[in-house]
């Protein structure tokens, strides 16, 4: 990852390494082929087409390439840099089809930076995200980090899109087994116990039977009011009770 590369962490991606500048507007961040990210002032500072961080070569002059929006987003600035993509790629003879899926894949990447947000760190703008897990924000930090205009970098882009698929996939899959699992324990746990859930409109019917028994201040025994209770609710809930014919039948009333 180039940001630890270079001193940082993978997530303290909105400075700029060169300057320590937080990106913004003038400093616009800009993405070298190695995935070193300056801002716009710095690459007037080191002209050419290597990157100032580890002198990678890039196939365009560092002032030639584009505005890197979906960082500059994150940081709550937004600019639309399709046409200078467009204008760029156009310049050298790419093909129009070409230029179309490039500007489409960026503008796909500033979609999914919108699930990072910008917090404070000691060394300056650094991400995170209420919604994804650290693992599925660092790989997601990787692909922003990647420069789309250049084909060196189509195959890292396509493998590292196929990596937060399939950990996409993973959690999703890790919840559902997770949320279900624990469901079907609790309701295994439920009948190993003989237990039923009443519902509100049962429950309270049955504090009501219980204290017009208790208020009539007669002693009586717990298996006798609970039998009681049973079998005046028992027709108006036969799917709760499941009791044997000679108790149900049994006048419990009269105990009381």
């Amino acid at each position: 990852m180039p940001a630890a590369a270079q001193g940082q962490t993978w997530s303290e991606i909105l400075c700029c390494p060169s300057c320590g500048e937080m990106f913004g507007i003038p400093r616009e961040p800009v993405t070298s082929i190695c995935g070193h990210i300056i801002c716009r002032p710095c690459t007037h500072v080191y002209p050419g087409a290597y990157c100032p961080i580890d002198q990678a070569e890039n196939r365009y002059s560092l002032q030639e390439l584009p505005t890197n929006s979906a960082i500059l987003s994150i940081v709550g600035v937004q600019k639309d840099v399709s046409h200078e993509i467009a204008r760029l790629l156009a310049h050298y003879g790419r093909h129009p089809e070409e230029i179309n899926s490039i500007v489409e894949c960026h503008l796909n990447l500033h979609v999914l930076a919108g699930y990072l947000r910008k917090a404070n760190s000691e060394r300056g703008g650094s991400v995170w995200s209420e919604v994804l897990s650290r693992t599925l924000q660092r790989k997601l930090v990787s692909l922003l980090c990647m420069q789309v205009v250049d084909d060196e970098t189509k195959p890292k882009i396509l493998r590292t899109l196929r990596s937060v698929a399939e950990r996409v996939l993973s959690e999703l899959l890790s919840h559902q087994q997770s949320s279900h699992s624990l469901s079907t324990q609790l309701w295994t746990a439920v009948r190993a116990r003989g237990c039923q859930f009443l519902g509100p409109a049962m429950q309270e019917d049955v504090l009501k039977l219980i204290l017009l028994t208790l208020s009539k201040g007669a002693s009586i025994a717990r298996k006798t009011l609970v039998m009681y209770i049973v079998q005046t609710l028992l027709e108006d809930y036969p799917q709760k009770f499941n009791i044997p014919q000679p108790i149900a039948k049994k006048n419990w009333v009269t105990d009381i």
